[in-house]
């Protein structure tokens, strides 16, 4: 170190090359120093780096990061830079159930009604997946200590995997808030309503029209209605959004609607059931008059459909072709308002015993310009703003009279046909079976309205006048009684009459498009339907999800997969995350090469999503192609694959760890597995998987797991398998403890241990020296001078042992010690030595060894060299080789390591 400096050091994590050593001039603060190093550190050192400074005493203290600013260092001193990478244990669990991904949760004013305004934008939800309630004793194992864990359902989400739903024209409407499904790969679903489904009468016929969504955008293919297509069915029109960018609206259904189910009888006169002219109550008549039936608007609508439905028709049989007719009278009030406003008397008229579907729509806008013509006979047959009320010798009564704003001018205050341009009736407009009273916007405002609806006694028509509004030559107030010699009557007999009346439902419409106000929409899918005179009970379709694919380059090409790499890609990065992962801190080359592996293997992952963490769903897209999240430096996963081919990527030993402690589960193994799981058109199916060795013993050990994302039988039973296997060959694990400066490795990478707990023949050292040989102007390693002493073993089989009664450890039978070295330029390389059994610290190599040779700061330099790692073991089994599947942070910069064994014969 030059006079009047100090030095700091900084190795970036993970790098394999040395550490970085600068020297800066005495007095220069810490936060001057972070700054000089400039692009060499992560950009964000200032807020999660640590500096130590290599105090005086013998001890290292971590410098606050408030005093850098002020904190100028002496010269002769050693600062150590420190960055940790993102951490596991329970910070990197909070850390990745803190992402979530968005889902559109609010997506249609139709969503939910009841609630205050409409839409006009879609809310960011979360999502979880939506599976079968699995988990039992080896699923927990599994879950918590395999390599790569099973896609199965968790305690915290035991929903069902099954179709979302059943949807139907009944219900499974989504609310304000709640999250909308998305199909990862392709399954049958039935997609939700995001608008309540409406009915609509043309004539007498009932249309009913939904909009259903999913999240994400989906190639929609076989839409059934139960189980039979409605492709090119006659009485169903669809309409598909994709969700593609630039995809426009949908047009054909461009309102939405809420619906009251009220399935209540209008109530007419109770009559003596031996003297239907009679009232049932004859001391107290009043109570034997028709009573109100309420309802009630949502809080947003511009119409309210009131359907009436007669299931017996409007007839006297006894009387073939007389036509009847039955009043109606209906009054309505703000929520808040204390008195009610009239609307006008409506005459409906029949002669048929069938069932009848009249309606009522209430609709609020401007007075009509034409009036239609008036029915001459049956339907709606005739309009009073202002109904006279009954003349003595019967009680008296006030009469009807409607708001203002239905009268307009001079002339009659009925409407029937005829009189058509003489009437004074306005805003009423009808037809065979559906009347329309348009309400004054200044009178009937917005809000929520109380509505009741009154019928009045069935009459002859032949007997009634119109114009005078007589019957058999008296005013007759249909919605009271008659007085005959001190016995009170309904207006007319109800003997041998089919006249019962039903509201079946209200609908409370908004004439503005159900989603997005009519704006495209993208990232989304939806699937407009209407269905004529036709019941539903079900509506399913199949989903196939399209997503960004990998091109070679990027996820960039845009289309259908169930690859588990492109979902994994569009769950951290796609348009519905509410939050999409920078792409520096997504493991492009590690997922792309993933994604090599799904393709080649032949991959899927097919499930329904809906409303839970994106851990979740991300542990289930991996654990379908052998794989598990991981979230360190990078997001990315740990794959399980035959890594027999590959070298570690670091070794530890005595020299870089301590504290080595191996646990292993002794747990009863089930004999077989049964495994249930839903295949793609949302059966639940099961099979069953034997454990190596066990298939057909008597009374065996069965244990449930239930798989979702897969649904090909053979998909299945290879997870099963897989999963049993590691509950065999990977029941221990090793744990050990490092510097953070000398960890080279992550969560999912091969490594290596070398420690005489594992196996006597292990022991470690560094090089000191190596002596070359030259040979034909080449240059040979022939030994390798040592740190320290290592033990090694040379010892003869038993096939070349002179006298096997002079051996004194049958343990070391055959032993024969090999060198290996973890070269300067990250390569590895292994050497049988001579020497002969015993402690030694030059090691001989039994044949000389080219020295490999690498470019290093613009110069060549051997790859063998002082202070490279070495240690011997017994030949082709010095080192044993794990794979970390944690690292977990302590105190004084100090890492604990997990790792299961590697297992190939898990590929076998």
């Amino acid at each position: 170190m030059a006079d009047g400096m100090f030095t700091a050091i900084w190795r970036p994590p993970f790098s394999m090359d040395a550490a970085e050593m600068r020297e800066w001039p005495a007095g220069t603060t810490i936060a001057a120093m972070v700054a000089g190093f400039g692009p060499a550190l992560p950009k964000d050192f200032d807020r999660r780096g640590e500096i130590v400074l290599a105090g005086r005493d013998g001890e290292e203290h971590v410098l606050a990061r408030r005093y850098w600013s002020g904190t100028a260092i002496k010269a002769g001193q050693k600062l150590t830079l420190h960055y940790a990478p993102g951490r596991s244990g329970n910070a990197g669990k909070n850390a990745v159930l803190g992402l979530v991904i968005a889902v559109a949760s609010a997506l249609t004013a139709g969503a939910a009604l009841a609630a205050a305004g409409p839409f006009s934008f879609l809310t960011a939800g979360s999502l979880t997946a939506r599976h079968l309630a699995g988990g039992i004793t080896i699923a927990g194992s599994l879950l918590n200590n395999a390599l790569t864990a099973p896609p199965v359902a968790t305690a915290q989400n035991s929903s069902t995997d099954t179709l979302s739903g059943p949807a139907s024209v009944a219900g499974n409407v989504i609310g304000r808030g709640v999250p909308v499904p998305a199909v990862i790969g392709e399954r049958d679903i039935y997609p939700p309503f995001v608008t309540q489904p409406l009915t609509e009468r043309v004539g007498e016929e009932e249309v009913v029209e939904v909009v259903m969504a999913l999240a994400g955008t989906y190639a929609i293919s076989m839409p059934r209605a139960g189980e039979s297509s409605v492709a090119e069915a006659d009485d169903v029109t669809l309409q598909i959004r994709e969700g593609q960018p630039g995809d426009l609206p949908i047009t054909l259904i461009e309102r939405y609607g809420a619906t009251s189910l009220v399935n209540t009888e209008i109530a007419p006169h109770k009559t003596d059931p031996d003297d239907p002219e009679e009232l049932e109550n004859q001391t107290n008549p009043d109570a034997s008059l028709p009573t109100w039936l309420g309802m009630g608007t949502a809080g947003e609508w511009d119409e309210c459909w009131l359907h009436l439905t007669l299931p017996g028709g409007l007839a006297k049989p006894s009387a073939e072709g007389q036509i009847q007719a039955v009043p109606f009278r209906i009054r309505m009030r703000q929520d808040d308002a204390d008195d009610w406003i009239h609307l006008p008397e409506l005459h409906f008229a029949g002669s048929e015993v069938r069932e009848i579907r009249p309606t009522i729509k209430l609709l609020r806008g401007d007075v009509p310009e034409t009036v239609p013509s008036m029915p001459s006979n049956r339907g709606w047959r005739a309009v009073y703003a202002a109904a006279p009320g009954q003349e003595a010798p019967n009680p008296v009564t006030s009469g009807w009279t409607a708001h203002s704003s239905f009268i307009d001018g001079a002339g009659s205050n009925a409407l029937y046909s005829g009189v058509e341009g003489s009437s004074n009736v306005v805003r009423v407009t009808v037809s065979g079976t559906e009347a329309t009273l348009t309400l004054d916007p200044a009178v009937f405002a917005e809000g929520r309205w109380q509505i009741e609806i009154k019928r009045g006694a069935c009459y002859d028509v032949s007997d009634f006048s119109r114009a005078d509004y007589e019957y058999n030559g008296y005013v007759i107030d249909f919605f009271h009684y008659v007085e005959t010699g001190g016995v009170f009557e309904v207006a007319r007999t109800r003997d041998g009459l089919s006249d019962g009346c039903y509201l079946t439902r209200c609908c409370s419409v908004v004439n503005s498009h159900p989603v997005n106000s009519g704006t495209p929409v993208s990232d989304m899918t939806l699937i407009a339907a209407r269905f004529f005179g036709r019941s539903v009970s079900s509506f399913k379709v199949r989903a196939s999800s399209i997503v960004d694919r990998w091109d070679g380059t990027a996820f960039a090409d845009f289309g259908e997969s169930a690859l588990p790499a492109d979902h994994y890609h569009n769950v951290l990065r796609g348009p519905l995350a509410s939050l999409p992962l920078p792409a520096e801190l997504f493991d492009m080359t590690g997922v792309a090469a993933w994604r090599a592996a799904n393709v080649t293997e032949d991959r899927r992952c097919d499930m329904i999503v809906e409303g839970a963490l994106v851990a979740e769903v991300l542990a289930n897209i991996a654990g379908c192609a052998f794989a598990r999240p991981l979230a360190s430096e990078i997001w990315g996963v740990m794959r399980d694959y035959d890594r027999s081919a590959e070298d570690p990527a670091q070794v530890f030993n005595m020299h870089n760890s301590w504290s080595l402690k191996m646990s292993r589960s002794f747990e009863r193994l089930p004999d077989m597995l049964r495994c249930a799981f839903t295949d793609t058109e949302g059966r639940q199916r099961e099979i069953e998987v034997w454990r190596d060795g066990r298939e057909g013993v008597a009374k065996p050990l069965i244990e449930t797991m239930t798989y979702v994302g897969l649904v090909r039988a053979a998909d299945v039973r290879e997870r099963a398998r897989h999963d049993l296997r590691q509950l065999e060959e990977r029941a221990a694990t090793y744990t050990f403890n490092a510097f953070a400066e000398t960890i080279r490795c992550r969560r999912g990478d091969l490594i290596a241990v070398n420690h005489p707990v594992l196996n006597r023949t292990h022991d470690s050292a560094r090089v000191r020296a190596i002596t070359i040989e030259t040979v034909e102007e080449e240059d040979l390693m022939t030994s390798v001078s040592l740190d320290s002493l290592v033990r090694i073993y040379n010892e003869d089989d038993m096939h070349e042992a002179a006298d096997m009664h002079a051996v004194t450890d049958m343990h070391t039978v055959g032993l024969k010690s090999s060198l290996r070295i973890r070269r300067s330029d990250g390569n590895f390389s292994v050497h049988p030595v001579s020497n002969a059994t015993g402690q030694t610290g030059t090691l001989t190599l039994t044949m000389p060894a080219a020295l490999p040779e690498y470019e290093e700061g613009g110069q060549t330099v051997r790859a063998v060299r002082r202070g490279n790692l070495v240690w011997v073991g017994s030949t082709g089994r010095e080192e044993r080789r794990l794979i970390a599947t944690d690292i977990t942070w302590q105190k004084n910069w100090q890492a604990r390591i997990s790792a299961l064994a590697e297992a190939p014969v898990l590929f076998a």
